[in-house]
């Protein structure tokens, strides 16, 4: 697809440092090749010149007609760990390519984080002159949220264990695949007033995750008052007693009182105290 360059000769052989100037008749340079010509060597032949004291003799040159060179590159690539591997792609920066390079990489999805080659091979293309250039696949950390459980204690009672959940794994991981364990912390204590106190996250650690906290909340109630009365009964001489029972009239009961009487079905009539503890 070129222009076809101008054509030129050398000479050896001229005496008493005479030039090209005392031939009688300039050579006539051929070739056989044109712009538009296949790849391939062409002939450049030399002819006709003349000169009164020379004989004269030609050595053809060559000319040589190269395909056009194509320049492909695969193209770099990034991606999350844990994700599936992009489809892999190239660009032709330069020249036509006649067929269609291969592209490979050894990265998949469980791949830690860190580059990898993307491998670019000659596949079913027929240029001869052909410069390939590999290509890069980053993998990136992936996003791992650690959250802290939040809790309602009252005051007095003894701190929960903190907890804490993840939301973000790859490839069926757990907590196990962190390097270092995240550490939960809150300022308060059994004996704190009523409130709310943040319970933090932070220290956790793994090569192929970054890692945000949410904090959770310790709420600590005031111990709310509860009132409880034993109920009333009554019942007839000679009968068996009545089931005691009670009832919550302020608050909420934490478990069961215990209810007594020392009346039995043989306690003369009278009137008894129902004993509640």
């Amino acid at each position: 697809g070129d222009e076809l360059p101008t054509f030129e000769v050398t000479y050896s052989g001229f005496k008493n440092d005479e030039t090209e100037e005392v031939l009688t008749k300039k050579p006539v340079i051929t070739c056989s090749a044109t712009s538009e010509s296949a790849p391939g060597e062409y002939e450049i032949t030399v002819s006709g010149a003349k000169a009164t004291d020379y004989k004269i003799s030609y050595v053809a040159g060559k000319l040589t007609i190269a395909e056009e060179a194509v320049y492909i590159k695969a193209d770099d690539k990034t991606m999350t760990y844990g994700d599936p591997v992009p489809e892999l792609t190239y660009t032709v920066t330069e020249g036509t390519a006649n067929g269609t390079p291969e592209l490979t990489c050894e990265a998949t999805s469980k791949s830690p984080v860190g580059t990898y080659t993307i491998n670019i091979d000659r596949g079913t293309l027929t240029n001869d002159n052909i410069n390939l250039t590999n290509g890069t696949l980053t993998i990136n950390k992936a996003q791992l949220t650690i959250t802290a459980k939040s809790y309602t204690i009252k005051v007095g009672d003894e701190l929960p264990t903190f907890e804490v959940t993840y939301s973000g794994f790859k490839n069926g991981e757990t907590e196990e695949v962190l390097t270092k364990k995240p550490v939960i912390t809150c300022s308060a204590t059994s004996e704190s007033a009523p409130g709310e106190y943040d319970i933090l996250v932070s220290g956790a650690k793994s090569g192929n995750y970054d890692i945000t906290y949410v904090a959770g909340k310790l709420t600590i109630k005031e111990k709310e008052s509860v009132s409880i009365k034993a109920d009333d009964k009554t019942m007839t001489y000679g009968d068996a007693i009545p089931k005691q029972t009670y009832t919550v009239i302020e608050g909420t009961a934490d478990g069961t009182p215990e209810l007594s009487c020392e009346a039995t079905s043989k306690s003369p009539v009278g009137t008894y105290t129902i004993n509640i503890d």
